[in-house]
This record gives C-alpha cells, sequence and structure tokens, in this order.
C-alpha cells in the first residue's frame, strides 16, 4: 500500500494481509539506492509475503516475496494509478490497523482488476463499486435506489450503479464495452462516489 525509507539501510512498507489486515513490515539490509527487489516492493503489487515477528518489539519484517500479479497497466495509467492511491488513503483512514478483513481484501484485489482496463472502465465507476461493496460487507450502506433516487439521481443512472455494484468484475468490463445510454451525466459517477464515502464518515 505504502513504501518508506528506514535510514539508510531498510524499506518500511504498509501491506494489506490475508488474515492479518492493514500492518507494517520492514525489510532490513536494503537500501533504498539499489534497485535489486524494487520490483516486489512497488505499491499494488499482489504476493505471497513470508513475515517475521519479532517477540520482544511485536514488530513484522519481510523475509521474502513470492509475486502473484504486477499490476504495471496501474502504473502507466495516470487516472487508475490516482484511484489506486486514494483507496490506499482511504484504507489506512477507516480501516483499523492489525484488523483482519478477507473479503475486504477479496474486494480490492477485484477492482484493482477494473483499473487495469482504463480505456473501458472509467476510474469513477471501480471507485464506486469498490467503496459501495465495502459499505455493503460492513453493513452501512443505505437502499441504493432510495438513496440516489433522493440525492436527483435519474432512473438510467440508477440503473447503471445497481449494474455495477451487482455484476463481477469481467461483465462491468462488458457493461462498460456497450453504448451506455445518454442520460446519463458525465459526473454521475464522481458524485455518487463523493456520496459514498461520507457513510465512513458518520459510522
Amino acid at each position: 500500500m505504502s513504501l518508506k525509507s528506514y535510514g539508510d539501510t531498510s524499506i518500511y512498507s504498509e501491506l494489506f494481509i490475508m488474515d492479518h489486515g492493514r500492518l507494517y513490515a520492514s525489510m532490513p539490509h536494503y537500501s533504498p539506492q539499489k534497485k535489486i527487489i524494487s520490483r516486489e516492493l512497488q505499491q499494488f503489487l499482489w504476493g505471497n509475503f513470508e513475515l517475521i515477528k519479532s517477540k520482544r518489539t511485536d514488530k513484522y519484517y519481510i523475509r521474502d516475496i513470492n509475486i502473484i500479479s504486477d499490476p504495471s497497466n496501474i502504473n502507466i495509467n495516470r487516472n487508475s494509478l490516482y484511484a489506486a492511491l486514494r483507496w490506499s488513503k482511504i484504507l489506512a483512514r477507516y480501516l483499523p490497523s492489525r484488523h483482519a478483513d478477507n473479503d475486504l481484501l477479496i474486494n480490492l484485489r477485484d477492482n484493482m482488476k477494473l483499473l487495469e482496463h482504463p480505456k473501458l472502465v472509467p476510474t469513477r465507476a471501480a471507485d464506486f463499486r469498490f467503496i459501495w461493496l465495502w459499505l455493503k460487507e460492513w453493513g452501512i450502506a443505505p437502499d441504493l435506489i432510495d438513496f440516489y433516487s433522493s440525492k436527483g439521481f435519474n432512473e438510467p443512472e440508477i440503473i447503471l450503479l445497481t449494474q455495477i455494484q451487482g455484476l463481477d468484475a469481467e461483465n462491468v468490463i462488458k457493461l462498460f464495452s456497450y453504448k451506455l445510454n445518454g442520460n446519463i451525466r458525465q459526473n454521475s459517477l464522481n458524485i455518487a462516489v463523493k456520496l459514498a464515502v461520507t457513510f465512513f464518515q458518520q459510522k
């Protein structure tokens, strides 16, 4: 999720780990100037991390990394990169440290797939799907139709939002490969995301 230099010989990384949640781990004896393992420590990289927990300090150390996927398209496309950075910030803000949430991790990975198709799927659609499914998992999502109807969204817009959060990632990509209804406002997805995020602030 994020990388920081820790002294002259270590990297300090924020990770989102299955069964462990969001935590920090350091990789000792690694100079930030070296490039030999920089790929393994990129943000938004998925892999199996072998961690060691210090009994004395309760800190985690990265012993080894086995890369599963490297979503390079996210780093290439500016809008996708900004979306992934937004998700990292909101996770850091609202997900407690070391609070395991495997469903949220699966949700994150599933929607990262959408960010790899910026020419087909608007990044704000991926934003909305990630946030709304997170709200539903935590039990704080309102009724989608009632809520967005009360905010002035028209029927085609509400149908689109319902489809985005109800379809799997592959079918969301197919959805946006077709020409969408012309009655949908250009900024409707942006407004929908901003309204959805407010429910975290009310929690």
